[in-house]
């Protein structure tokens, strides 16, 4: 079976979206997740080369710190890091829908160490986090009932009788 057929197979079975740069920015390959990540209907809409981002899009830090194109993960990637649960912030201009993108980035080198492209994994992460937001304010707010109230909580381990 040829390395393409193969390839093609293991993005189609990807939930998480997927993009392949060469060293020039190109993207070589990608999957539908990565086209609905993006906000594009499918991957025929999708861009195809990393210089036509930012004009599409406008990536910041979850504390609203701007991060430059050059700093975005492919770039990263393509200058020989790597990076594991990035989150950001990522707007697309021209529609005005904004989501938290958790990304994964490495660069593709051959056997003598030199860089040839780049793979990104990534997923929006927005529910994730929004969770985690809900989660601590109700913590938060518990906290707040119980001391006032001047009231403990206690936990039993019923198997340990602890």
């Amino acid at each position: 079976m040829p390395p393409e057929i193969k390839l093609e197979a293991v993005l189609a079975a990807m939930s998480d979206a997927v993009v392949i740069a060469d060293r020039g920015g190109l993207f070589v390959n990608f999957n539908e997740p990565f086209a609905h990540l993006n906000r594009f209907k499918t991957k025929s809409e999708c861009a195809v080369a990393l210089d036509e981002y930012p004009a599409l899009f406008q990536v910041t830090k979850l504390d609203g710190t701007p991060v430059p194109p050059e700093e975005w993960p492919i770039p990263r990637a393509l200058r020989g890091e790597s990076g594991v649960n990035l989150e950001l912030l990522v707007e697309r201009t021209d529609i005005h829908q904004r989501w938290i993108a958790l990304n994964n980035y490495a660069p593709i080198r051959l056997d003598d160490g030199s860089i040839v492209g780049a793979v990104l994994t990534g997923r929006d992460n927005t529910e994730h986090r929004q969770a985690e937001v809900n989660l601590q304010n109700l913590s938060s707010r518990l906290h707040l009932a119980l001391t006032s109230a001047h009231l403990g909580v206690w936990e039993w381990d019923v198997v340990n009788n602890r």
